[in-house]
């Protein structure tokens, strides 16, 4: 989590929230990664590796809508070596 973030909108008025930005040369520098270690909502520690991946892919992003109508925009986000993008994106669009 970066901090606070601020956001303006005609229709809906200034929003308050946490921003979730990592900058791009963090997600390259790890984006070699074999594996990674995933808490969702409170949950056990979760270890995501190359071959566990395509099951635990509904558990871990399947809950959001907006997640689903980016995936379809960009299908190569679903590939393991973009785990970091995907867990942004995800955070950015879900996880208010």
């Amino acid at each position: 989590m970066d901090g606070v973030g601020f956001t303006w909108a005609p229709d809906e008025g200034l929003r308050i929230g946490p921003t979730y930005r990592i900058d791009y040369h963090i997600i390259e520098g790890k984006a070699r990664y074999p594996s990674y270690f995933v808490v969702k909502d409170g949950g056990e520690m979760i270890k995501v590796e190359k071959e566990n991946f395509d099951p635990l892919f509904e558990q871990l992003f399947g809950d959001c809508p907006a997640m689903q109508e980016e995936l379809a925009m960009n299908p190569d986000l679903k590939k393991f070596k973009n785990f970091m993008i995907l867990a942004e994106v995800y955070n950015r669009l879900c996880a208010l």
